[in-house]
């Protein structure tokens, strides 16, 4: 029996000293649900690529050590979460609006300090859409976390963080992980 949606979240959804808490993978109701879109990504590109690539694909953490399926696969999926990224960005906890074309111009600042400190090349048509903070449209937020989701993935690849996934079979076989995401 749940007690509050808190007893929907994962091990790598609960808050940590950076962030507030995810929403439950599975809520599909209301307001700050993840669950369809989680669905919709499932149905629409998981399943279909699993179809289509079979021992290319792999999904890490279930399938193995993120390294040794970078080695050996020609595609790994992981899990990223952009309030993740945003702590390991240097962007502040508060303050701040994703919603906000000036606030994600702020944080653009501090996405385009990340790549000059990193073996990064940014194409001129990202840059200037970082500078630009992704447009004056609401869903100028979609880019902007997909762009900082992007940045934790490369700064775990190029070895700049770890990948975080304990050493925990529950985590490994069942809930999955958090890329990037280090439990404290």
């Amino acid at each position: 029996r749940l007690h509050s949606r808190d007893d929907l979240l994962r091990r790598c959804d609960r808050q940590t000293k950076t962030r507030l808490a995810a929403s439950p993978l599975f809520w599909t109701l209301g307001a700050k649900q993840v669950g369809k879109a989680a669905i919709i990504g499932w149905r629409d590109f998981l399943v279909p690529a699993l179809q289509a690539n079979g021992d290319d694909l792999s999904i890490w953490p279930f399938a193995g050590q993120l390294g040794d399926l970078i080695r050996e696969r020609a595609i790994v999926i992981a899990e990223t979460y952009p309030a993740e990224a945003y702590g390991h960005l240097g962007f502040p906890r508060g303050g701040w609006s994703k919603r906000s074309q000036a606030d994600r111009r702020a944080r653009g600042i501090e996405m385009l300090a990340w790549a000059a400190q990193r073996p990064v090349i940014c194409q001129p048509d990202l840059v200037a859409a970082i500078r630009d903070g992704f447009g004056p449209a609401k869903d100028g937020e979609d880019p902007f976390d997909a762009v900082a989701g992007l940045l934790l993935m490369l700064d775990v690849v190029l070895g700049y963080r770890q990948d975080g996934a304990p050493d925990d079979e529950a985590v490994r076989r069942l809930e999955g992980w958090i890329l990037g995401m280090v439990e404290e």
